[in-house]
This record gives structure tokens, C-alpha cells and sequence, in this order.
């Protein structure tokens, strides 16, 4: 006869003592286990993501849909703070979905996440998702996630999205016009595909990345930590050549009609001053890093 064991939760301390250190390290290496909770493919962008002070535990994206997704961690009870948290990351980052992770939600904030499903733009996305560690007797122990609350009709969109497409259209054919156009205008800048459909670039400098981002209301270049490398490390150059920029006055948005293609000659060559300036302040402070840029080389 079988024998059957007891399923027990276990304190997600026991799993995870901290979060920054390790459970958000986890959940970048197992984001295949998050994107079956949701009923979607992600591919992680970046941890500890940087935008000013802003700090994002995790950047994924929505393959099928092609939209970005901020994922916020949180090891202890949700609170409200942290849900204003996931509101100005969003704004920060560009992102169209958000996932709110933690290990209960009161029904204030279940309520909270549901209002913003129904009232905000339908391209926007909110999920709350309770993660727990269980384990049977002995065993090693296993995360389970649950998806309390989710966008309405989410299981029909996911399905228009995967369903074939046989050309781009709508906004999936915008940014790829935009950055064919780019990449005629300015083709040593980066090396563009001509199916390219992302709403970014990402060009290697040094040891960060910038990317190239396109938005509707502007375009913008955003420095991160490059994957592959030591990433508190990475990050924090991102961090520091971020500053030096803004300290030089150079902007890293320029706000446009976006979608209106009347405008993209003057988005590009903003986009590419933008960069040839960032560029420039890295390289100025890589050599005291012992550091080379890709463009050096070059």
C-alpha cells in the first residue's frame, strides 16, 4: 500500500532568509515556475534593476504579448506601501503588467488590485500572487504560488496572444517600423534585425547596458547592470555613471507623440545624440574603473 506523507508549510525564512540575497535570485533562475502560475512565457531582463533611486527587484517580459512585466518581491506580510511601490516602478520602467509577490494579502489589498484591473487602461495588468515553502515530512523544500487576484478575461487575452499571427500589426508593427527606421538612419548604433519588435535596444557599454526605449509618450535610454556579470556590482556602475549623466544635464527621456510615425525623424535623432552622450560619459569614467567600452574597441 501506498504510503502518503503530510504537506506542511514551512516559514518562508526557512527557504529564503532573505529576500534581495535569495529569494529574488531564485525566482530569476525559476521564472518558468512564475510563468506557469500566470498562464504566460517570461524571460527575465534584468535584478535589482535601476531607474534613479527606484530599485526593481526583477524586469521580465511577456514574451507572446511582448510587454514588459515588474515583478515586486516582498518575504512579509503586503502592505499598501509596497503596492505604491509596484505604481511608481511601473511609471519608472515602462512596464504594462506587474506582479506583487508576497506571502499573504489582506483583502484591502486583493480589493486595491482588483479596482486597478477594472478601472485602469485595459493594456495595464496587475496580478497578486501568494508564494509559500511547503514540504512533505523530510523533503526538500518546494515553492507553490497562487494567484489571488489577476486582470479579468486574462485566460482569453493569453490565448488571442499565442494564437499565430501571419504579419505584425498594431503595436507590434509600430516598433518595428520605428526601429527599422532607426537602423537605416543610423545602422553603426546598434545591430537592429529587421524583425525586431521589442520596445528596446540593448547596446553592451562598458559593463552596463543601455537601452534604446521606445514608449508612447517619448524615447529614452535606461542604463542597467549587464547580465553574466557580478550583478550588484554591474548595477552599481549603472548607478554611478546614471548620475554623472544627469549631473552633466543630459536628459534620459525626451517626450514625443510616439506612435506617429510624422515624428520618428526627430525621435531618432534625439535617441542617437542621447546615446553618443552616454556613451561618452561612460567612457570618460571606464578607465578609472579599469574598465573598456565595446565602442573603444571598436
Amino acid at each position: 500500500m501506498l504510503q502518503f506523507g503530510d504537506l506542511r508549510e514551512v516559514e518562508l525564512s526557512e527557504a529564503w532568509p532573505n529576500e534581495a540575497l535569495d529569494f529574488t535570485p531564485w525566482l530569476e533562475e525559476n521564472i518558468a515556475r512564475l510563468s506557469e502560475a500566470l498562464g504566460i512565457t517570461l524571460e527575465v531582463e534584468g535584478r535589482e534593476v535601476v531607474s534613479g533611486p527606484l530599485r526593481a527587484d526583477l524586469i521580465a517580459r511577456d514574451t507572446h504579448a511582448d510587454r514588459l512585466v515588474l515583478i515586486e518581491c516582498q518575504l512579509e506580510t503586503a502592505d499598501l506601501h509596497h503596492l505604491g511601490q509596484v505604481l511608481a516602478y511601473m511609471a519608472a520602467f515602462r512596464a504594462d503588467s506587474a506582479v506583487w509577490m508576497a506571502p499573504s494579502f489582506s483583502e484591502h489589498d486583493c480589493l486595491a488590485i482588483r479596482w486597478l484591473n477594472e478601472n485602469t487602461d485595459p493594456r495595464f495588468s496587475f496580478f497578486a500572487v501568494q508564494v509559500k515553502a511547503v514540504r512533505i515530512g523530510s523533503s526538500p523544500v518546494a515553492a507553490l504560488f497562487e494567484v489571488l487576484e489577476r486582470p479579468n478575461e486574462w485566460e482569453k487575452q493569453v490565448r488571442v496572444m499565442g494564437e499565430p499571427r501571419s504579419e505584425l500589426i498594431g503595436l507590434r508593427k509600430i516598433r518595428n517600423d520605428f526601429w527599422r527606421a532607426y537602423a537605416q538612419r543610423y545602422p553603426s548604433d546598434a545591430n537592429i534585425s529587421p524583425g525586431h519588435i521589442n520596445n528596446s535596444v540593448v547596446i553592451p557599454v562598458a559593463n552596463v547596458t543601455a537601452s534604446l526605449s521606445l514608449a508612447q509618450d517619448g524615447v529614452g535610454i535606461v542604463l542597467n547592470g549587464r547580465r553574466g556579470e557580478p550583478h550588484s556590482e554591474s548595477a552599481r556602475y549603472a548607478e554611478e555613471y546614471r548620475v554623472a549623466i544627469e549631473e552633466q544635464g543630459i536628459s534620459n527621456w525626451d517626450s514625443f507623440d510616439a506612435y506617429n510615425s510624422e515624428n520618428w525623424p526627430q525621435m531618432i535623432d534625439r535617441l542617437h545624440e542621447n546615446l553618443l552622450s552616454h556613451i561618452e560619459v561612460i567612457q570618460s569614467l571606464a578607465p578609472e574603473n579599469g574598465l573598456e567600452t565595446e565602442h573603444d574597441q571598436a
